[in-house]
């Protein structure tokens, strides 16, 4: 006891302050040094992650640019693909990976210059027995709780790259076509997002037990959650179970067109819990999964459009029908619009007979996404032959009846419009 009282006054006395004194600005010297170091890597690692992100947009772009000229050629047969292609498609999963570990490789130093400022702020309070006691106390949780942000931050970076390697490796055995790409990006966007919510959950819930602030086992305090979820969070429920069917059944991916209700858009994003959709007004819809009881997928394998066109009761029918054929058969024919065009000999002829004309109907079945182009191009080039062959479009008729005026009032004909 007396060797301790001897020793903390000793610690008191200006000699060992400034001896205290030294020994900090040593610590904040080396800290700083090593700080700037860890600094000028990350800076570096930085721009290398900026030119990968360059090299891989110019990978995807590559990529399109190869799809698009494969859908103006023949295409290959089921199942196979362009060894370029593929060979594309492989450097840009390899360009993903390699990003992925750039990124982790800067967020660890940004935590290594952390946990160095932090260790050093301890060790100095630690030099001064007037600042000993807080340093044990009031550094110590920050510590913790930076550590454990380190460690869920760590774990959630090395799963992503688990999940990229695993995914790399699941391409690798499919057929690489866009179908096979969107479902295989909807999967792993899915995957990162559930657990990057439980890993931070799993700390968060560690780092309040250390702190006291939630009492029992992490057994008691997930049962607890579970039966809080049960009553106050059922649509949560309801809405994760629906988007593991959702995504389990494969009714829809990331790049799809489809219509739920009376809304229809572009799948943007796709989680256990919303679904996001871009309608053509170019507004952003958020659904939740468990309001999605009916899904129309426009654009799953292939797509078709229909098309009706009504020309004058008086046409010939027969000429009618020729230049609607004859149209489609070019449009299919078409280096340009030709890829695009799957079949259009599924359904032709004439659908109804009216007062205002005869309608034609024809279906054109393409390839997922295109067939609004199609169409649009189908009715520009319908139009010019319409024309061509002096064929009129339908419109309402009015039939009048001549009165007679030497009849009685009472038994003259009226007149009728239709």
């Amino acid at each position: 006891m007396v060797q301790e009282l001897r020793q903390a006054v000793a610690q008191r006395q200006p000699a060992a302050l400034r001896q205290q004194f030294a020994s900090v600005a040593k610590v904040v010297a080396a800290t700083l040094v090593l700080s700037l170091i860890l600094f000028a890597i990350r800076v570096w690692l930085g721009r290398y992650e900026h030119r990968l992100h360059q090299r891989r947009t110019a990978e995807s772009a590559l990529i399109e640019a190869q799809l698009h000229e494969a859908r103006e050629t023949d295409p290959p047969p089921h199942g196979h693909q362009d060894p370029q292609l593929r060979h594309g498609l492989y450097q840009h999963l390899k360009l993903e990976h390699q990003l992925q570990a750039v990124r982790l490789v800067r967020w660890l130093l940004f935590w290594g210059m952390a946990s160095l400022w932090a260790l050093s702020i301890a060790y100095s309070l630690n030099l001064f027995p007037q600042t000993r006691q807080f340093a044990q106390k009031m550094v110590l949780a920050p510590v913790v709780i930076l550590l454990t942000w380190f460690v869920v931050g760590l774990s959630d970076r090395l799963i992503s790259l688990a999940v990229d390697r695993f995914i790399q490796k699941f391409a690798k055995g499919q057929p690489m076509t866009s179908t096979n790409l969107q479902r295989i990006h909807t999967i792993a966007q899915v995957i990162k997002g559930v657990k990057t919510v439980v890993v931070y959950i799993i700390g968060l819930i560690w780092v309040l037990q250390w702190l006291s602030l939630v009492p029992g086992s992490v057994l008691a305090l997930g049962t607890l959650v579970a039966l809080v979820l049960s009553f106050a969070a059922q649509n949560l429920v309801k809405d994760l179970v629906n988007g593991f069917l959702i995504l389990l059944e494969d009714q829809f991916r990331i790049g799809d067109v489809i219509m739920v209700g009376d809304i229809d858009g572009f799948v943007e994003d796709l989680n256990l819990r919303v679904t996001q959709l871009r309608n053509p007004a170019g507004e952003l819809i958020t659904l939740p999964n468990s309001s999605i009881t009916h899904v129309r997928n426009m654009t799953r394998h292939w797509s078709r459009t229909t098309i009706d066109v009504e020309v004058a009761y008086n046409t010939d029918v027969n000429q009618a029908l020729a230049v609607v054929r004859e149209t489609a058969d070019e449009l299919a024919a078409d280096p340009e619009w030709g890829p695009q065009i799957l079949d259009t000999h599924e359904f032709f002829g004439v659908q109804e007979i009216s007062h205002s004309g005869i309608l034609i109907r024809i279906w054109i079945k393409t390839i997922p996404l295109k067939q609004w182009l199609v169409s649009m191009e189908f009715r520009r080039r319908l139009k010019m032959a319409l024309d061509r062959h002096h064929i009129a479009i339908g419109s309402p008729r009015q039939v009048w009846l001549r009165e007679d005026v030497g009849a009685p009032e009472s038994s003259r004909p009226m007149y009728s419009l239709d």
